[in-house]
């Protein structure tokens, strides 16, 4: 009896091994729209932060070097930092990239570079032509869950370096509802 026990335990153990990694897949369903997302991006350095208690009822993983202050903001948004290098804004019932990118091409003052540019993503700079100050680089993402449409951004008050973007957009992928 005994031997049968370790022999289900390790055909268990094996089933759950083959079945892989973090990937993780999540299809909603209920409108015409159907979000798949696949979380392959190595999480080290990282922990999940529920955000049961800021009204998005989701999580995001954040680096662990510091203590994230995550606040909601008076319009609504919820606003996570880490350090000084790290600062995103979540906020549902979003505009898409393509009406972010309208607002940034109306903008009389920046100059605007795309550093990445994709359907639910963008990388861009902006700049003050003819100017000594350093361009800022800022990214906007879009989340569809649950029917509604997320934009995940970086803090728009703040000016971050190109490897802070990557570290923000890298945990931006990762938010999810539950």
């Amino acid at each position: 009896m005994k031997n049968l026990n370790k022999i289900i335990i390790l055909g268990l153990t094996s089933v759950f091994m083959a079945c892989g990694g973090p990937e993780e897949t999540k299809e909603e369903s209920g409108d015409a729209t159907s979000v798949e997302e696949t979380t392959t991006e190595d999480l080290s350095g990282m922990d999940e932060l529920a955000l049961d208690d800021f009204q998005l009822f989701g999580s995001i993983y954040l680096p662990n070097d510091k203590k994230p202050q995550v606040v909601t903001t008076d319009w609504g948004s919820t606003e996570i930092r880490v350090g000084d290098y790290f600062g995103i804004e979540i906020l549902s019932a979003g505009i898409s990239v393509e009406e972010f990118k309208t607002q940034l091409a109306e903008d009389l003052v920046y100059t605007i570079e795309y550093i990445e540019d994709s359907e639910n993503l963008i990388i861009y700079s902006k700049s003050i032509e003819g100017s000594d100050i350093k361009p800022e680089v800022h990214f906007f993402m879009n989340y569809e869950g649950n029917g509604e449409l997320f934009e995940i951004r970086s803090v728009a008050d703040e000016s971050f370096t190109k490897p802070s973007i990557e570290k923000m957009v890298k945990s931006a992928k990762t938010f999810k509802l539950n």
